[in-house]
């Protein structure tokens, strides 16, 4: 639906009446009740964002008001984006649109943050639309973190968020220059529980603005999108396939190219504490998230494909569990047809692996850590891990 005026009080002078705003909340109710009559899949896409009882809207925003939050005026604009997401409906999907190269990194950026849909206007952005795809269904928390960027004069922002038993916290710096930035968080209003174990991953988004002499409207024929073998989102690198190199020159390319950072594990199996101080060195209009969870375990690919993001949370695949002295209990719903789950931290050689169904991969690494992997078919598998070696 599109046009000007939408949910406004518009005087009808034929029939001597004034739509008001509950007028419309009646029409877009009774909208949403026979489109699914008719098609119960069917969904409503409007022109606008926070629109009641619609599935998705767009958000217009051109690249000067993305070039705008890299200025010292980008607090009003951050409110903007920050409200839209603040009333945005369950289940809502929200597309940013003209998403144009130079309003990269910016675009990409809130994009992931807010789990909105990714634009695909170039390939070079696949990694980064993959990525705000995994985050998508994150809720904000309320004063799960400090400072409240919206109140005091700090030149970041700071959100805390959860989805579903994982939690999200995000960092988008505004400052000119790499710094350091302390965010107080609550674990418990993350829906984590203060006393059991907590494990941290810290997740760096690479900067998706193209290499230099890359065309990345016409990238040519050659081009294709190769992932590195670590789940850290926004990888991708140019590489024409007759190319031949070594393995080595490939892994310089892909640093050089895509400027990858790897995971890192921040804290693994400390007692998760009331309140937590994270202090983390952060670059300009790029993401420094944080993730919190009671389950040692990380989702590395769906059916073949690397994640971005690591999150066990996912639309396909769901990590349950938890630890009970040497032993860790798995489950994992699988609604694919095959996924690979990582335990950081624990080897094939260290560890009595019990399931039905789960085929073992060794030599897996995470975050520069060795990983046990665990691949799995579809359907709901219960797995238990008992450290101590085969």
């Amino acid at each position: 639906m599109d046009g000007g005026g939408f949910c406004a009080e518009i005087p009808d002078w034929g029939i001597r009446d004034v739509a008001q705003w509950y007028d419309w909340m009646d029409y877009l109710k009774e909208l949403r009740r026979r489109i699914q009559q008719v098609a119960p899949d069917g969904a409503i896409w409007t022109n606008g964002t926070g629109i009641p009882y619609a599935d998705f809207g767009y958000c217009e925003w051109s690249e000067p008001f993305w070039h705008q939050l890299m200025s010292p005026q980008w607090r009003s604009l951050a409110m903007d984006l920050f409200r839209t997401k603040l009333t945005e409906p369950p289940g809502h999907v929200i597309v940013p649109t003209y998403g144009h190269p130079v309003a990269d990194p910016m675009l990409s950026a809130y994009t992931i943050m807010y789990g909105w849909c990714g634009h695909l206007g170039m390939i070079f952005r696949l990694p980064w639309t993959k990525a705000a795809w995994e985050f998508r269904g994150v809720e904000l928390v309320e004063d799960a973190v400090k400072p409240r960027w919206w109140r005091q004069p700090v030149d970041f922002e700071a959100y805390g968020l959860r989805k579903s038993k994982v939690g999200v916290i995000h960092v988008f710096s505004h400052m000119t220059q790499p710094g350091e930035v302390e965010v107080s968080v609550d674990p418990a209003k993350l829906g984590l529980e203060p006393g059991k174990p907590l494990y941290e991953w810290l997740l760096k988004m690479n900067d998706p603005r193209p290499v230099e002499d890359v065309d990345p409207w016409n990238p040519g024929p050659g081009f294709q999108v190769v992932a590195n073998l670590v789940p850290t989102y926004g990888f991708g690198m140019p590489v024409a396939p007759d190319q031949q190199l070594t393995e080595e020159q490939r892994q310089t390319l892909r640093v050089h190219h895509s400027r990858t950072v790897s995971p890192s594990i921040l804290l693994g199996g400390m007692i998760c504490p009331k309140q937590l101080m994270l202090r983390l060195l952060t670059r300009p209009v790029l993401l420094t998230t944080v993730v919190l969870s009671h389950i040692l375990a990380v989702l590395e690919g769906v059916e073949g494909h690397p994640t971005e993001t690591g999150l066990i949370e996912h639309l396909d695949v769901t990590v349950h569990g938890k630890r009970s002295g040497e032993a860790i209990n798995l489950t994992v719903d699988c609604r694919a047809d095959s996924a690979t789950v990582l335990v950081p931290g624990l080897t094939v050689t260290t560890t009595q692996v019990q399931a039905s169904a789960v085929v073992q991969v060794r030599g897996a690494t995470w975050a520069g850590s060795p990983a046990l992997p665990l691949a799995v078919p579809k359907g709901r598998h219960q797995i238990q891990l008992t450290l101590g070696g085969n």
